[in-house]
């Protein structure tokens, strides 16, 4: 009997990017269609498709671009040039520079409030926190903070803004209201990256000389939990939902995945260089990391997992399952039990990374609410 083997085609994207001399900051538009990318040495951002994987792009800024932020709308992205003192604004339609807004010191890490009208930079040279007017690009005004501050970011509401500071190693906190310090927070050794998450109760701070992955509770101003084991931690990143963050560990060339419900170490994964910041796109199934050892951006995927992996014995627990080829879910179940409901949250990846729908893919996320009692999940789909 002959036997006929059909064999599917594939376009696997690639995971490494080349991008430019000594990358730094990457951040992702809102819509998830294109990552930026700091380009320190060779003063430029590399503008990543993610569609690709490919650079499509190179924009020249002024020397010694670090921090990158995209406004909320995605029109505009800003980066902030240690060389030259300054922060450029980019025309994320044209990808070409605009305006260089002048009048800061040696800006480092920058972030744009959620309603887009204002940029806090960190004005290393001059201990400050500089505000920008988007409306004028023009600075409004400056804070003074401590020595050394090196990254900001801006809680959901945009009322306060946290700021690492490396020379005194403290974390303080700003009221955009009054453009005032409110609170310091001693303690750290070296507190470097720090992100906000989703809901605004928690701040996450990285301490690149104490390994580890500081819990801020916004209520109180206060450290309530620790994550210890992260070499040399940089930059950390926290999905959309509040699930999972990402430290970028220097130390030993890795990548950390926290899961942040169940407050444990989710898994480690290895094979970077130098990695310093990553973004995480929209939909939480990309995470781009950049590596300053090789001048390049990996492109790793969402673990494959339920997340949260624990919650209320009532049910009623919304759970996000990512995995393999999991477009075609017909049904979600908890042990025995189906999901109260769920939805596919999207199935983009099996599109863009092959020919062929018949090839394995790993996509879609369905996100399901959870019957009561104790249960794992599982799902059924058909096919194609």
């Amino acid at each position: 009997m002959d036997t006929v083997t059909e064999v599917t085609e594939q376009l696997l994207l690639p995971d490494v990017i080349q991008v430019g001399s000594s990358p730094t900051y990457t951040a992702v538009t809102p819509n998830g269609q294109r990552v930026y990318v700091t380009n320190f040495g060779s003063g430029s951002v590399s503008v990543i498709n993610t569609a690709t994987h490919a650079v499509i792009t190179t924009i020249v800024v002024p020397t010694g671009p670090w921090g990158i932020a995209i406004a909320p709308d995605g029109l505009h992205a800003y980066v902030a040039s240690f060389g030259s003192s300054s922060v450029a604004v980019i025309d994320t339609a044209t990808n070409t520079v605009t305006q260089v807004i002048t009048g800061l010191n040696k800006p480092l890490g920058l972030a744009v409030t959620p309603d887009g009208s204002r940029v806090h930079v960190a004005s290393q040279g001059g201990n400050r926190v500089d505000v920008i007017s988007t409306a004028t690009n023009t600075v409004t005004a400056s804070v003074p903070v401590g020595i050394g501050p090196r990254n900001v970011a801006i809680t959901p509401d945009g009322a306060e803004v946290y700021v690492t500071e490396e020379g005194t190693n403290t974390v303080r906190v700003i009221d955009t209201a009054t453009d005032t310090v409110t609170a310091v927070l001693t303690g750290f050794t070296f507190p470097r990256g720090v992100a906000v998450s989703p809901d605004g109760q928690r701040v996450y701070v990285t301490e690149y000389g104490g390994d580890r992955l500081d819990v801020i509770d916004t209520s109180i101003h206060s450290v309530v939990d620790t994550y210890t084991g992260l070499p040399i931690p940089f930059g950390v990143a926290v999905t959309s939902d509040g699930l999972l963050a990402y430290v970028a560990c220097d130390g030993d060339d890795s990548v950390a995945v926290l899961d942040l419900i169940a407050r444990k170490t989710l898994t480690t994964v290895s094979g970077f260089h130098a990695p310093t910041w990553s973004a995480i796109t929209p939909d939480n199934s990309e995470i781009y990391v950049v590596n300053n050892g090789n001048e390049t951006v990996r492109v790793i995927n969402a673990p494959a997992g339920a997340y949260p992996s624990v919650g209320p014995m009532s049910g009623g627990a919304r759970v996000t399952i990512t995995g393999e080829g999991l477009g075609n879910t017909t049904a979600v179940r908890f042990g025995c039990l189906p999901a109260a409901s769920f939805t596919i949250i999207n199935d983009h990846r099996s599109a863009r990374s092959h020919r062929s729908s018949s090839a394995t893919s790993r996509s879609t996320s369905p996100s399901a609410r959870t019957p009561p009692g104790p249960s794992d999940a599982s799902t059924t789909s058909r096919t194609r």
